[in-house]
């Protein structure tokens, strides 16, 4: 809306300036339509493979041989790592445990007692399965996209979000990182997709980074930022929901986006996760485009792995089969 106010008061100073304020304006329309006709609009959609093997070798470590040094080379270097084996067989089992108690209890049992027979079949299977057998009419409404996303109704706060970030080998990862042990977690929202989810071979295109060092409250471009999934469900398989990432795009393509005016302008008002459609049509976006279209992939993490990036580097979720992370 602010930006359409701004719109309607430059189109009425320009009337006040007669003919020829309107020429001028006018002129500078179109140059700036011939100008931008010039570069790459951002695509709706985008396909991004599964990494390779070898791809996901080069940043994947084992907690049991994790040393600062090697974190940090890999973080410095990729921007991403997999840290393997965070919990047993058995704990990833418990973890499921956790989310279908937490999915549990939004169930109204009162309401459901005089529920039609199909709803009361679809509490049993849910109850039974948890999350590969919940309904996904029913995840969606706890925060849409396929119902990827936990948002609603105290999730972000529930027993599985909070046993995987005070999980003390998820914990020690970030000491680690940070040579402390004095750590401040976020509170972001937890993932789900259930088994009827289909594979995907594209998705809608949003590919961001979570820090816009353009925010002047506080020394964010000082700030190293890293988020993390634990994932207790496999993404290993091309039919999963997991996340894409850029590798080393927190290095030159984050300058380049973060170089943007209207990014600078962005980040100033204290906002932060800024997607990449949202820079300026130039060279600079375009390289960055096509940079995404080359070298973005879908991340095939472990049940029990832990994957980190750097907040820097752009990346997305990706819809396209089961999920629990």
């Amino acid at each position: 809306s602010s930006r359409s106010a701004c719109g309607s008061g430059h189109r009425r100073a320009s009337l006040l300036g007669g003919k020829k304020g309107m020429g001028n304006e006018a002129g500078t329309t179109q140059q700036d339509a011939s100008r931008h006709s010039q570069h790459l609009s951002p695509p709706e959609m985008c396909s991004c493979p599964v990494m390779t093997p070898d791809e996901v070798q080069a940043f994947t470590l084992a907690f049991d041989e994790l040393s600062p040094d090697a974190l940090r080379e890999v973080l410095d270097k990729k921007g991403v790592a997999i840290i393997a084996g965070i919990l047993t067989s058995e704990e990833v089992t418990a973890f499921q445990g956790l989310l279908r108690e937490d999915l549990t209890e939004l169930i109204d049992s009162k309401q459901m007692e005089n529920a039609p027979d199909l709803a009361k079949q679809a509490q049993r299977q849910a109850i039974d399965q948890g999350v590969r057998g919940w309904p996904a009419v029913s995840l969606m409404q706890l925060g849409g996209m396929g119902g990827a996303f936990l948002q609603k109704h105290g999730l972000p706060h529930g027993r599985f979000a909070w046993s995987a970030r005070l999980h003390p080998r998820v914990r020690r990862v970030y000491e680690l990182i940070y040579d402390s042990s004095d750590l401040v977690v976020s509170c972001d929202n937890s993932f789900a997709a259930n088994d009827a989810q289909e594979e995907q071979r594209e998705n809608g295109c949003w590919p961001h980074v979570d820090q816009n060092i353009h925010d002047t409250r506080y020394p964010l471009s000082e700030w190293s930022v890293y988020q993390g999934l634990l994932y207790v469900r496999s993404s290993e398989s091309a039919r999963a929901s997991t996340t894409a990432v850029w590798p080393s795009s927190h290095l030159d393509a984050y300058e380049a986006c973060m170089a943007d005016h209207d990014v600078k302008r962005y980040g100033a008002q204290g906002n932060h996760l800024t997607r990449m459609e949202m820079m300026q049509p130039s060279d600079a976006r375009d390289r960055l485009i096509r940079g995404w279209a080359s070298h973005a992939r879908r991340v095939p993490v472990p049940a029990g792995g832990l994957l980190l990036w750097n907040s820097k580097v752009f990346h997305q979720s990706w819809i396209g089969g089961p999920r629990i992370a």
